[in-house]
């Protein structure tokens, strides 16, 4: 795995040469990038003295003092233009980083996207700093995370491991803050794209020469940065707007609301949910997701199911070619069946599509981004609350078109993230529910994405649905995290209560027909 280390400098002559022999010495494979602000003492001439040592260390001169994001960012530039660099380690220049953990951190970033040298995980520490400041780097530690919001224990180090893979997926050009928060808005955005993280312990050590570069706009830029950071904005997975304004968290992910298309999401996007949909998920749902008995709940909604059928055969001729996405273990493919249409299903997980085959039922395992048909096969493909699911509807909707015969229609239905319901709860809305529930489309933005795959609305609304009182508890155990809920919703299964619904039409959701351009 090839490595730069990038070392941003400025009045550094005491320490440089040095330092740079005690990486080499530790982690004798990586590359140095010396950027250097022009430094009065001479900084770059011991740079080129080690330059003429060791053909790994190059030196980048900058015309003057600039801060330190602005040197970070022209280092990463410069790096990423090679492509066979694999991992990047930023760190001080005075010896507050020891290169002796270099050699984790590279091994660390085999599994993570990003590695943090911590101070503040078990093993980690501050060593030869006054009580004053450890305390200041303690709490402003706290701050952070407070406002950020996500579980980073030290927000404040330069010290760290990061993936190209993961430098490419951020926007460089949109990373404002240029003083030690710039260390911050770099792991929140790494962060925010999806990248992976972990924090190893580390002590951090008093500076071994010259004098602090700490200042009252470093200060200052510590205080309001993090609330900079915060109410930037994130680009809507729907519109392609950078819009996406904060509205809270929940279990561990960031909630948005576009201001364009008023979807909801969160950020980042698992890459992938499908560990989430084992059996668990349909019978037990004891990891906090799904069904304590999908068969149950399911046959309670079948009223709502037969809806959908009648209307989806206002627009469709007989004799109908069906797939059902999201089919789990076939409940809805074998009502079809019954009603008189030809359907068979795509199910990603194992479990409940090997279910559905043990009952005679065309399910098959996997997406419908993967299904092997030939095109134009169906005359319909449904989607019941899996849209939600999918962590690219466009590349879901892409497939149905693909799959649809000409003038077929795609049948959805899906929470809706625009209704008003939605909007009063905001970040609350029980239909919330990362990472099972990626994005809660609006009504104009579930148009937005039909459109762009070459769909053509016929007909949107509203159709209620009746739910198990099990079904019903287990939402709002999840919703409200109370322990006590869980625990009545799990003391009921089995009981009469079990068998018992309760027909609920919140608004939130849309029953939507599109045809196939």
């Amino acid at each position: 795995m090839k490595t730069v280390v990038i070392l941003p400098t400025y009045n550094e002559r005491g320490n440089i040469s040095f330092l740079i022999e005690e990486i080499l010495r530790n982690a004798p494979d990586v590359g140095i990038l010396v950027v250097d602000d022009n430094s009065p003492d001479g900084t770059a001439d011991a740079v080129r003295a080690s330059m003429q040592k060791h053909a790994s260390v190059r030196l980048m001169s900058r015309p003057g003092k600039n801060g330190l994001g602005a040197a970070y960012i022209a280092a990463f530039r410069e790096v990423l233009a090679d492509a066979s660099v694999e991992t990047v380690i930023t760190m001080d220049a005075d010896f507050s980083h020891h290169p002796k953990y270099i050699p984790e951190l590279i091994s660390t970033a085999k599994r993570f996207d990003l590695v943090i040298g911590s101070r503040y995980v078990q093993g980690g520490g501050i060593a030869k700093w006054e009580l004053w400041r450890r305390q200041l780097s303690y709490w402003a530690n706290v701050y952070v995370r407070m406002i950020l919001q996500y579980p980073i224990r030290d927000w404040t180090t330069g010290y760290q491991c990061i993936t190209t893979r993961a430098l490419r997926s951020i926007d460089l050009d949109t990373i404002d803050l240029s003083g030690y928060a710039f260390l911050q808005e770099l792991k929140y955005a790494l962060v925010s794209s999806g990248g992976t993280f972990h924090e190893i312990p580390i002590i951090f050590q008093a500076r071994r020469e010259g004098e602090s570069k700490i200042s009252g706009f470093i200060i200052r830029e510590g205080i309001t940065g993090p609330w900079k950071i915060r109410a930037q904005k994130v680009t809507c997975p729907v519109c392609d707007k950078r819009d996406g304004k904060l509205m809270g968290r929940r279990n561990g992910y960031s909630v948005y609301r576009s201001r364009q298309c008023q979807s909801v999401f969160i950020s980042p996007l698992p890459r992938d949910t499908s560990r989430i949909y084992g059996e668990d998920y349909f019978y037990g749902a004891q990891g906090g997701f799904g069904y304590a008995n999908y068969e149950r709940d399911k046959r309670s909604q079948e009223s709502a199911f037969i809806e959908y059928i009648h209307t989806i055969q206002k627009y469709v001729s007989h004799d109908v070619t069906l797939l059902d996405v999201g089919a789990a273990n076939g409940y809805f493919v074998s009502l079809a069946s019954r009603h008189g249409l030809r359907a068979r299903g795509v199910e990603i997980s194992e479990s409940a599509s090997a279910e559905g085959r043990s009952k005679g039922l065309d399910i098959r395992q996997g997406t419908i981004e993967t299904m092997d048909d030939s095109s134009e096969n169906y005359d319909v493909v449904t989607m019941w609350d899996v849209l939600e699911h999918v962590p690219s509807a466009h590349d879901a909707l892409a497939a149905a078109h693909r799959l649809l015969k000409p003038g077929g229609v795609i049948a959805i239905n899906t929470p809706d993230g625009g209704s008003l319901w939605a909007r009063i709860w905001g970040a609350y809305w029980h239909l919330i529910v990362p990472p099972e529930h990626l994005v809660l489309f609006s009504r104009a933005g579930l148009r937005i994405m039909l459109e762009r795959a070459g769909f053509t609305i016929i007909s949107m609304g509203t159709i209620g649905k009746s739910f198990s009182i099990p079904y019903i508890f287990s939402i709002l155990a999840s919703w409200s995290g109370i322990a006590l809920v869980r625990r009545f919703a799990r003391a009921i299964e089995g009981s009469r209560l079990a068998s018992l619904s309760i027909p609920i039409n919140l608004h939130d959701n849309m029953f939507v027909i599109a045809k196939k351009s």
